[in-house]
């Protein structure tokens, strides 16, 4: 079962924006995590993000646009090439589905498809970072789905057809 975990920074009010978060989670099926090392999606929930971040997913998962270019992302460790990835990754905006392979051309790399694959595959920010919205290139049809790390397809698929992307 796909996991996550949800760390608290600040006050009261963000330990109580993060029990709703849990919920909102844990509704779409994901069991929580004893730590971020083995969780598949992690949330930060501190006074940076200046809307209450429940209210920010619980309209993503309504199907309204929303986007998370506000949120801060930890680059720690993250080479020049994987700083292009994300930074690409990001750009991908709502509604719209690029491949690895485009993911990697705007990235910098064109021939290097199976890596962005692989950073989307290890990515741990699902909403903020959008790797659904990347998918295989595909044979007959536009796009084919591809992975989507420990989280799966299926949940994949879910996000993208909130944003109405069906594939």
């Amino acid at each position: 079962m796909p996991s996550y975990h949800v760390t608290t920074f600040g006050c009261q009010m963000n330990a109580h924006d993060s029990e709703r978060i849990k919920g909102m989670l844990e509704s779409l099926g994901l069991g929580e995590a004893v730590g971020q090392a083995e969780a598949d999606v992690i949330v930060f929930n501190t006074c940076t993000i200046r809307e209450k971040p429940d209210r920010r997913f619980a309209a993503h998962l309504r199907g309204e646009c929303v986007a998370y270019d506000d949120v801060a992302v930890d680059e720690a460790g993250l080479g020049d090439f994987q700083l292009g990835l994300l930074d690409a990754a990001r750009s991908v905006a709502w509604g719209e589905v690029v491949s690895y392979g485009e993911l990697a051309m705007r990235a910098g790399r064109p021939r290097a498809a199976r890596a962005a694959g692989t950073f989307c595959a290890g990515n741990r920010l699902s909403l903020v970072v959008p790797c659904h919205r990347i998918v295989a290139a595909g044979r007959g049809e536009p796009y084919e789905l591809g992975g989507y790390g420990a989280s799966g397809r299926r949940l994949k698929r879910r996000l993208l057809a909130l944003e109405g992307t069906l594939l």
